[in-house]
């Protein structure tokens, strides 16, 4: 049976988005997925229907009529096998939604664990066949979020705190009550970075604030290359107890660390008014639609300001945005505006973005969501 076409108006570029103001004729006739052309009739692919008004259709096989139905769980098999290679650890992302080109859904694995993000409704029919591939991969348990008209969580199998290594690093994470789907897995390498600059610049016992500290990401690998003292901060009391935990956890000594519960994004100011030899500064998305991008700009501003007075002259500041609508351009300009009000010399040494297995997907600039940018302060 063909599917239902969907015709987008002529002056319309290719786009794995189909919004519905793009959409000029056709009908879904209560399809799940469509094929969608331009009037001018060039193919742009097949397309599940989101249930969405606005963003309509999510294109997840360009220029083929080919249904995601027939193909999904070959996807999900060839990423997860791509993404076990490309990253050192048991913990990783297997599926990133468009980035994989399956829309909606989310896969992330730690050790024998695999959490599932649900978030287009397209995937609520195929939820115990997602989890019966899963588990037919050998995993043991199975934690299901979704975000969608059902929305709630299920644990299948059985699901416990669970230690991931990345990198030498061991991470304590409880799947069943953490922030994303367990942890910050896209930082990966940019930690590693910062962490060996630092200890390539400043030798054995520097300093070091990590701000927006989460459960000890950054701070944890400044410790394993030799930092005599890390401050782990965060508006979280749970996530600095983690962090202590993971201190613990590899043995790096807790006389080595200091933890301040401070709500920077309303009170950066409070931050110590030391001096520091890299301060990281790795907020949540400030803006996660563009009607939130003037008010992030000027929390990114606020914040950058504050952590670049705490850096010592000759030191590093590692400056980091999740938020996928602030693309990099706009960021760096950012940096620079910062750097001129708190009165500072910067140049920037690296810049990165998400781990291997975060890919981004080349038609919507959105999935390339996480800056990471480390500047030699003077």
């Amino acid at each position: 049976m063909d599917l239902p076409k969907i015709f987008v108006k002529s002056t319309v570029p290719f786009t794995p988005w189909i919004y519905s103001t793009s959409v000029e004729n056709g009908h879904e006739e209560d399809s799940a997925e469509v094929l969608v052309e331009r009037k001018d009739g060039e193919v742009f692919g097949t397309a599940m229907v989101t249930g969405s008004d606005k963003l309509r259709y999510r294109i997840h096989t360009p220029f083929s009529e080919q249904r995601l139905s027939d193909i999904w769980k070959d996807r999900v098999i060839q990423n997860l096998e791509l993404n076990k290679k490309l990253v050192k650890g048991d913990a990783f992302r297997a599926v990133f939604s468009e980035a994989s080109w399956l829309p909606g859904l989310v896969i992330d694995v730690y050790g024998p664990y695999v959490v599932v993000e649900l978030t287009v409704k397209w995937w609520e029919k195929f939820e115990k066949d997602i989890v019966d591939l899963l588990m037919n991969e050998g995993y043991s348990g199975v934690y299901v979020r979704r975000f969608m008209e059902l929305t709630g969580q299920e644990v299948y199998g059985e699901i416990e705190p669970v230690v991931v290594e990345q990198y030498g690093v061991k991470f304590k994470v409880d799947i069943l009550n953490s922030q994303k789907t367990g942890l910050f897995l896209d930082q990966r390498m940019n930690r590693i970075v910062a962490a060996r600059l630092s200890k390539s610049l400043f030798g054995e016992g520097f300093t070091c604030l990590d701000v927006f500290s989460n459960t000890g990401g950054f701070g944890l690998y400044m410790l394993k290359e030799g930092a005599k003292h890390v401050t782990f901060v965060d508006s979280v009391k749970r996530v600095l107890e983690a962090a202590r935990e993971n201190v613990e956890l590899n043995g790096f000594g807790l006389e080595k660390c200091s933890f301040e519960k401070i709500n920077v994004v309303r009170s950066a100011e409070k931050l110590s008014q030391k001096s520091y030899d890299v301060v990281v500064l790795d907020p949540p998305a400030f803006a996660k639609k563009r009607g939130d991008l003037e008010a992030a700009k000027k929390a990114y501003l606020r914040v950058n300001i504050e952590g670049m007075k705490r850096v010592k002259r000759g030191g590093l500041l590692v400056t980091c945005s999740c938020s996928g609508v602030l693309s990099r351009f706009e960021f760096r300009k950012l940096i620079s505006k910062a750097l001129r009000k708190a009165r500072r010399i910067g140049n920037i040494l690296y810049e990165g973005r998400a781990d291997m297995d975060h890919p981004s997907n080349p038609y919507i600039p959105e999935t390339d969501y996480l800056k990471c940018l480390i500047l030699r302060i003077f």
